[in-house]
């Protein structure tokens, strides 16, 4: 996904607005989302100090599972062939971003934590995954970026100067935790 300027068959570069995004041609929808709901899964689930921060509510939670359980496969093969025929797929609003250039300044932290009761962030280093249980939190301008829907898998594109900020206020947020009194 990295490449995905040298991938013209696999990667559309489209914009909205001001906004860069690449559209992938040849990742699952259904794919994508079994794979981010088993990450925000074992987030929820997970006893690791790490991921103690994370905590989807409870009937998402078990919603997940219940999907995940239906539909992963014990072969690749066999999810493949499975893919077409998944219904009632969990529509949640998911935000994928990276940086739009690769690079040692565009490296990001490793962090997930829940926002709200509603609203959760994955910071994997080179991707932020924000994922919301409910229409309302999403916002505005990450809604239409959204992969909710079953279509397309779309990456929104960050400016290095952008992801570095991201990665500075959640960095500075942290170090600030213990320092509110």
């Amino acid at each position: 996904m990295h490449a995905y300027k040298d991938l013209p068959k696999k990667f559309n570069i489209k914009k909205i607005e001001t906004q860069y995004y690449i559209e992938c041609n040849d990742i699952h929808p259904i794919l994508f989302k079994l794979f981010l709901y088993a990450l925000v899964w074992r987030a929820s689930i997970s006893s690791l100090s790490e991921y103690l921060s994370f905590n989807l509510n409870k009937p998402d939670e078990e919603r997940i599972r219940q999907f995940l359980d239906l539909n992963l496969t014990i072969t690749k093969t066999s999810l493949f062939e499975a893919l077409n025929n998944i219904i009632d797929v969990l529509l949640y609003h998911s935000c994928l971003i990276k940086p739009k250039e690769k690079s040692t300044s565009s490296r990001g932290i490793f962090s997930i934590f829940s926002m709200s009761d509603t609203a959760h962030l994955l910071m994997l280093i080179d991707f932020v995954i924000f994922f919301y249980t409910d229409e309302k939190s999403i916002g505005y301008v990450l809604e239409r970026f959204s992969n909710k829907q079953n279509e397309k898998v779309i990456v929104t594109l960050g400016e290095t100067a952008a992801w570095l900020d991201l990665n500075r206020l959640y960095l500075s947020k942290m170090l600030n935790v213990g320092n509110a009194s």
